[in-house]
Order: structure tokens, then C-alpha cells, then sequence
């Protein structure tokens, strides 16, 4: 079958279609995406295989589907012809023809790029199947159409996946980008495009977290049950770092579990990857040499390790930066080490409502209503208007700035940065990385305007009253306070069915604070840690992961795990 009609002068061309390849993933946006990209590169294979006179012929349907200029009605009639005599036409793949039509590339994509919105919809009409075709990084037609800025088309093709069932808010690429992601990241954008695009759903939004009792895990013996939660946010692309790391002492029998959040800026998140990675690392070797039967002193050992990281992230030669909040508990104490604006939060039971009503915090949670908690902050944000930071900052020659702006309710915010010069800034004192802001060759490392040296807050732990631990990126704590953040835990808590395994509960709770700072416009990426203490784990003792007993046997040679759905970093054992 011919790919253009013999009429007149126009030439017979040989057929040079993608492959036809039946996908059995189609429920599952990753693995759909994985098929198409697979379709994509056979095709693309094939195409450059092409002899030349059917290569030549090829070029002329992308010419047409990638003119910028109106088509001719002969021309526009030779395409839509084309595309019906031999429907296998709109899935040819582009070779060869630089920025019109990139490698891989169908002709519905080119012209959604380049054509004018009558082109687009001629192929459409034509040929409405190939609207689900993917580029080699996973892109549709709309994510290209979206990219570019252009609303009409991105418009028609948002009509099309209507009339065919598809989703769009589950049209991911291969970064798990949606055509909402790809017009925010957009160096053309468009608020009509995001208005036409948004949804609440979006996996741009929403991420594509794991299931959550796979984010969930318990350890009896330290009286802790901890689960994660992230959520890209209107940042599209996810810059924090989750630290949720276990090991054990194995000359004491001493079990440590590491919780962490890292914010990183300015770099697409590989400065926090680090961090997360490093910080739990030096702190086991750390922890070899200690016995919490005896005395530790952990501000200067912790000061030591943070600087050490910050010196490991400079050998890297990576730009950009990132705060970090950690948690190590043991099972007499919690200790928190801050570095940024990341945020630390203790949820427990009020000390005098502990002592006329009993001693389970866990009975706190029973009744929403309940107001007998509070939330105590374990870390302070290092923000450049702080007296200490301020002075530092001036010590190692920078400047501060304020730049006063108004909320959408009308409230005014000042918000205060260190500048690097008269342009560049950022609203926050300590940090890992940013060696920009570390330049005074006289000064020490923790001298610096902006620093790595931590603040260290030993809290005992109390198991009459502790309740849940909280460590959050500020994307959480610009919209909801201390006291928000602590009520819709035990509030979601209390809510719990006790009849159901509560197997990812935490992690799920997560989830839902995140949507909540989401719908509260937080323009952040959000993640949060939250963990529940002492007697509250009972409500999770069935959880995904469960490690009960003394966890005397973990081996020697601790390893270290990447999860494949989120930034977690797990310096772990054997399994208990």
C-alpha cells in the first residue's frame, strides 16, 4: 500500500510504518510508558534503515506535517490521504531532519511543534489513533504541544484524548512528567495551557509514590514505627532527599534508626542525594564508638560529621545546595541535627494531662476532639534575619536583603536573603553545599556567611508521653504551623478503623498532609516523615516491614539500598 496516492504527478512511496507491538501494560503509566519508548525506538531503527528513495518520500510527510505556514488545500488533502489509505503512515518516526522533527518524532508530534492548528487537526482526523505514539524520552503529542506554549493546539489535542478515554493527568514521560509538568517547566509558558491542563490528580503533582506499607516499617524494640511520604508539587521535579536508615552496634547490641529530610536547591536534587547518603554513613561509623549506657557528648561529634559531609559534597564539584533536618534515636533519646530550614516537630501528650489522666499518650489519639497534646519544636529555622546568622553574615563580608511582598489573602510577608552579589541570593543561613556563599579564604569552614555547622537538641525520650515525630521540608511548614501539623496527625490517627491493618498508615497520613499543603498553594516540593512513639506503635503493630525483638543479629557488613520510587537512602542490616 502506498503512502501517498498516484495522482497527477504525485509519486508512489513504499511503506515505512512502526512496528506493530501489542502492549499489555496499559493500566500502569510506567510500564506503558517503558512499552512506548520501546515502540519508539524500533520504529526509529527501521526509519534509519530506510533505502533512500523511501527515506526521501518520508521527509515529505514530515515536511508538510512540520511547515509552519498554512498547507495548501492540495497539500493538506495529499496528507490526510495518505494517513487514510495506510493508518500505519502516523507512525512513522522522523531521522535526520533536525529541529523540525526530532529523532523519533511521529507527525503528529511535528506538527504540534511547528504546524499551524488546522494541520494538526487534519492529522487528527485522519489518523486519531496515533495520538498515544511516544517520543524517545516518553512524550506525547500534548506534552510536545504543551512544551512549546502553543494553548489552541495543546486545547485540541486535550479534546481528542477525551473523545478516545485517555486520561491526561496520567500521561507521563519517562521522568514521570505530565503535559501540565512539561508546560510548567516550559521556557514558553502559558497560564492557559496550565488552566486547560491542571488537575488535582496530576502524576506531575501527585508523583508516583509506592505503595505505602512499602513506606512504612517498624522496630519494636526502639518503639518506633516510621512512614514517607513526597510530592513533587508545583516544582514538578522533586529536588528533596528522604533518609530512612536502620543498623544496629554489634559490640553493645545498641539499634539506631536515622530519620532525615533533605531540601535541595538549585541542582535537581543531587547535593541532598549526597547528604542523605553521607550523613548516615558517618554516623554509624560514629555510633560504633559509642555506648549509651554512658554519657555522649553529640554537639561536637555532630558538628565534626556535618562538615565532613559538606567537604564531601565540595570534592564532588556539584553546584547547588541543601538543607537537611535528622533524627537518630535510640531508645532513651532522640537527637536532632539541623542544618537549614527543614523542621523537626515533637507531637506528645501535655506533661499535666499525663499526669491526672493517665499514662498512654496512645489515649491521646483516640478522640479527634482531643486537645490534650502539643507540638514541640526540636529544631529552629536558620533564616538570615536571625541575630547570629545576621552578624556571621556580615562578618564573612555578605550582605542581607528583604523584599517585602503581599499573600493572595492580603497578609504581607518579608522575606530576607544572603547575597552573593547584587542579583543572587537565597533565604536561608546554613546549608550543605552553595559554595558560592562560602568564598572568604581567611574565615573556617564554619565561619562562612552561609554554613554547615549544625544545631544539636538531645531530647530524653518519655514513653508516658511521646507521641509522633514529624521531620518536614519547609515546603510543608510555609503553609501549616507546628500546631496544624501536629493536630491533622492525631486527628488522621484517631480516624484509623482499629478493626483494619493499619500496614501503611503513616506513610498514607503523609500523603495527605502533603495534598493538604498542596491545596493551601504551597509552591514547594513536599515530603514528611512521620513516626509514630513508644505506645502509639501499637496502632501499627501490623505494618509492612515489622522487626520486633532486640535485633541482635544484624551482620557486620552493613550495606546500603536505593529505593526505586523515592530519594530514600536505607543503610541496612540483615532482615530480623
Amino acid at each position: 500500500m502506498n503512502l501517498l496516492t498516484a495522482n497527477g504527478d504525485d509519486q508512489e512511496v513504499l511503506k515505512t510504518p512502526s512496528p506493530t507491538i501489542t502492549s499489555s501494560a496499559n493500566t500502569d503509566p510506567r510500564r506503558e510508558v517503558n512499552f512506548r519508548i520501546l515502540e519508539c525506538s524500533v520504529g526509529t531503527a527501521k526509519s534509519l534503515k530506510s533505502p533512500p528513495g523511501v527515506k526521501q518520500d518520508r521527509d515529505k510527510l514530515f515536511r508538510m506535517a512540520g511547515n509552519s505556514k498554512p498547507l495548501s488545500a492540495k497539500m493538506n488533502t495529499r496528507l490526510k490521504t495518505a494517513l487514510q489509505n495506510d493508518p500505519e503512515a502516523a507512525g512513522m518516526r522522523a531521522t535526520r531532519l533536525g529541529d523540525m522533527a526530532p529523532e523519533g518524532d511521529t507527525l503528529l508530534m511535528t506538527a504540534a511543534r511547528n504546524a499551524p492548528v488546522d494541520t494538526l487537526q487534519t492529522i487528527l482526523e485522519a489518523a486519531p489513533q496515533c495520538i498515544n505514539y511516544r517520543n524517545a524520552t516518553g512524550q506525547t503529542a500534548l506534552h510536545v504541544a504543551a512544551e512549546a506554549g502553543h494553548a489552541e493546539k495543546v486545547e485540541l489535542l486535550v479534546k481528542y484524548h477525551e473523545k478516545l478515554g485517555l486520561k491526561v493527568d496520567d500521561l507521563v514521560d519517562i521522568q514521570s512528567i505530565t503535559p501540565f509538568g512539561a508546560a510548567i517547566l516550559s521556557k514558553n509558558p502559558s497560564k492557559k495551557i496550565e488552566q486547560i491542563l491542571f488537575s488535582p490528580n496530576d502524576k506531575s503533582v501527585k508523583g508516583t509514590p509506592a505503595p505505602p506499607s512499602t513506606r512504612q516499617k517498624i522496630f519494636h524494640s526502639l518503639g518506633i514505627c516510621y512512614g514517607q511520604a513526597e510530592m513533587p508539587g508545583k516544582r514538578i521535579t522533586t529536588e528533596d532527599a528522604l533518609c530512612t536508615a536502620h543498623w544496629v552496634n554489634v559490640l553493645t547490641g545498641d539499634v539506631f534508626v536515622l530519620l532525615g529530610v533533605c531540601d535541595g536547591h538549585s541542582d535537581q536534587g543531587r547535593v541532598a542525594k549526597i547528604v542523605v547518603e553521607k550523613m548516615a554513613l558517618l554516623l554509624q561509623e560514629f555510633t560504633k564508638t559509642v555506648n549509651q549506657d554512658q554519657p555522649i557528648d553529640w554537639a561536637p561529634a555532630l558538628e565534626a560529621i556535618c562538615l565532613e559531609v559538606d567537604g564531601q559534597v565540595k570534592e564532588t564539584g556539584m553546584s547547588g545546595g541543601s538543607t537537611g533536618v535528622f533524627a537518630l534515636v535510640t531508645r532513651t533519646q532522640i537527637i536532632v541535627v539541623n542544618v537549614g530550614d527543614s523542621r523537626c516537630i515533637l507531637v506528645r501528650k501535655r506533661p499535666s494531662a499525663a499526669s491526672h489522666e493517665g499514662s498512654n499518650p496512645a489515649e491521646s489519639v483516640e478522640d479527634s476532639t482531643n486537645t490534650n497534646f502539643e507540638a514541640v519544636a526540636l529544631s529552629e529555622d536558620h533564616k538570615p534575619d536571625r541575630e547570629r546568622e545576621a552578624i556571621r553574615i556580615k562578618n564573612a563580608g555578605l550582605q542581607l536583603r528583604s523584599e517585602t511582598f503581599k499573600e493572595k489573602d492580603g497578609t504581607e510577608v518579608t522575606v530576607y536573603r544572603v547575597m552573593k552579589n547584587i542579583k543572587e541570593g537565597m533565604a536561608v543561613s546554613r546549608s550543605f553545599g552553595d559554595f558560592d556563599y562560602k568564598k572568604a579564604k581567611e574565615l573556617e569552614q564554619k565561619d562562612q556567611a552561609v554554613t554547615a555547622v549544625p544545631d544539636v537538641k538531645v531530647y530524653t525520650r518519655d514513653d508516658e508521653i511521646d507521641m509522633f515525630l514529624v521531620l518536614a521540608c519547609d515546603g510543608i511548614w510555609d503553609v501549616m504551623s507546628n500546631e496544624e501539623v501536629a493536630k491533622f496527625v492525631v486527628d488522621k490517627v484517631a480516624a484509623l478503623d482499629p478493626q483494619e491493618p493499619n500496614s501503611g498508615a503513616l506513610s498514607m497520613i503523609g500523603d495527605d498532609i502533603n495534598s493538604e499543603c498542596y491545596a493551601r498553594d504551597s509552591g514547594d516540593n513536599m515530603s514528611v516523615i512521620i513516626a509514630a512513639l513508644s505506645k502509639c506503635i501499637d496502632k501499627f503493630s501490623t505494618s509492612h516491614g515489622t522487626i520486633k525483638g532486640k535485633a541482635l543479629t544484624f551482620p557486620d557488613d552493613v550495606g546500603t539500598d536505593k529505593s526505586e520510587h523515592t530519594n530514600e537512602h536505607v543503610v541496612k542490616s540483615a532482615d530480623v
